[in-house]
């Protein structure tokens, strides 16, 4: 099987919004005249109708996946190719998701996607599809994993929802048992990874959270990125990576946590100096918990910043 290209997050955008208020109609003198006044008023242009996204037009939609980098038409949510040496499939599975998610005030929507290459790999991927007036369009995809299972898929305040199982370090792949969540953001430049959970052996959820600065700030070099962990990571150590506007990493370095006691609850102070790489503009900063027995992500939680 061709092996798959994982998708790097990348940069933010802002969503630029903007309010109006209508002014209190004016009451006017009546004409002098039993003749009706003449109006000089245009006509109002009505403002067009987009329709909205459904489940038949995503299961008819076309769609570009990654794990075999294949670009296909689904019908009625399947796509099937068996040539006789060459068996590829594409399956839309369960169902979708409705929300705005690029601040244009329509629904979008996000479906999950599984890919085949004819063995045992189920490969599984999120999917955005924008509206665009009235017409599905793919804005964004990440990849999930072999054989992982949905358990359910929300649109939240912008944000692409996932509950998912996927596999523990002593997991086959047929039967993932570890819990996590993610969520997802689309950018102008595709779907990334901005929070991620799973949860320990005890039950306990693995949580990052950023607490300072608020993303989309503008900051200056050096600046200082606070937070904490619910659960101290293996020997106290998260890694920090750091993107540019490119989608480069421009930084990857372990990060120390202050905790108490192992395993316990504790904080980070992450002092970020970009000065020497000669980095400003957009930048992401991710903080992420990695397992020692199998480099998966066991936390993250990710801001978009500014450099000035």
């Amino acid at each position: 099987m061709k092996p798959a290209e994982f998708l790097l997050p990348v940069l933010s955008i802002l969503l630029l919004t903007s309010a109006c208020s209508l002014s209190s109609p004016t009451t006017s003198q009546p004409l002098p005249t039993a003749e009706p006044p003449v109006s000089t008023t245009e006509p109002a242009t009505p403002v067009p109708t987009v329709p909205p996204l459904t489940l038949d037009m995503l299961k008819n939609a076309t769609y570009m996946l990654p794990f075999y980098g294949r670009t296909v038409t689904l019908t009625d949510g399947v796509y099937r190719e068996d040539s006789g040496a060459e068996i590829y499939s594409a399956n839309l599975i369960g169902a979708a998701a409705f929300g705005d998610l690029n601040g244009d005030g329509l629904e979008d929507a996000a479906v999950i996607l599984v890919e085949s290459g004819g063995g045992t790999g189920q490969f599984e991927s999120v999917v955005v599809m924008v509206n665009q007036s009235g017409v599905p369009a793919q804005a964004g995809v990440a990849q999930l994993g072999d054989r992982v299972q949905v358990n359910s898929l929300a649109i939240q305040d912008g944000r692409v929802m996932l509950d998912m199982l996927v596999q523990g370090p002593n997991d086959a792949l047929c039967c993932p048992t570890q819990p996590v969540t993610q969520a997802y953001q689309l950018f102008t430049n595709g779907l990334f990874l901005m929070h991620a959970t799973s949860r320990a052996s005890n039950g306990a959820e693995r949580v990052i959270t950023i607490t300072s600065p608020a993303s989309n700030a503008e900051v200056t070099n050096p600046v200082t990125v606070t937070g904490n962990v619910s659960i101290s990571p293996f020997e106290n150590t998260l890694v920090y990576r750091v993107y540019n506007v490119a989608n480069e990493e421009v930084a990857v370095v372990p990060l120390m946590v202050d905790a108490t006691e192992m395993g316990g609850p504790g904080t980070f102070t992450l002092n970020l100096d970009l000065t020497s790489a000669g980095v400003t503009g957009p930048i992401r900063v991710e903080i992420l918990d990695i397992s020692m027995a199998d480099g998966s992500t066991l936390a993250l939680d990710a801001i978009c910043l500014v450099l000035k």
